[in-house]
């Protein structure tokens, strides 16, 4: 439902300018900026989202996640500074200015530890000592947890 309530926000950003994507439980507005002109149509597209926003009486609840640093420019909505990060978790994916994969990776070593433990616990727990049915339990519930998002980081690692 809450997909067909913001699904008008598309029809503001056609002028091919800023791209604008639903999910399930927000939008997200970017801007690759290479000029102070981008600038100035991220700014413009950030005003139109915060007009549409109270006109569907929507808490602006924004922030500006930034990936380069170089000539840093704060973004406002009716005169309000809106919160800038060094990182942000996006679809479960941790990601930082620099578009690397540090801290998602290390929280994902640490997932893999306690998943041993999990791993341990499955085999002192099954009565059954048959390969066939240990392995179904560790695919069922400890690979999903380790390999959830692994094609997106995994690749970096093997591009750098």
């Amino acid at each position: 439902m809450f997909l067909i309530y913001i699904n008008d926000v598309v029809d503001l950003y056609t002028d091919g300018g800023s791209c604008i994507k639903l999910y399930a439980d927000g939008v997200k507005l970017y801007l690759e900026i290479e000029n102070d002109s981008d600038v100035a149509m991220l700014q413009q597209s950030v005003d139109k989202f915060g007009k549409w926003a109270v006109y569907r009486y929507l808490r602006k609840s924004v922030v500006i996640y930034r990936v380069s640093k170089k000539n840093p420019v704060d973004y406002h909505i009716d005169g309000v500074a809106l919160n800038t990060v060094d990182k942000v978790r996006d679809l479960g994916i941790i990601i930082d200015t620099k578009l690397t994969f540090v801290e998602h990776i290390n929280l994902m070593i640490a997932k893999a530890h306690r998943q041993a433990k999990r791993a341990n616990q499955i085999l002192r727990c099954f009565l059954s000592k048959d390969n066939e049915i240990l392995v179904k339990a560790f695919i069922t519930h400890v690979r999903p947890i380790l390999e959830c998002s692994s094609p997106v980081w995994s690749l970096r690692i093997l591009l750098a």
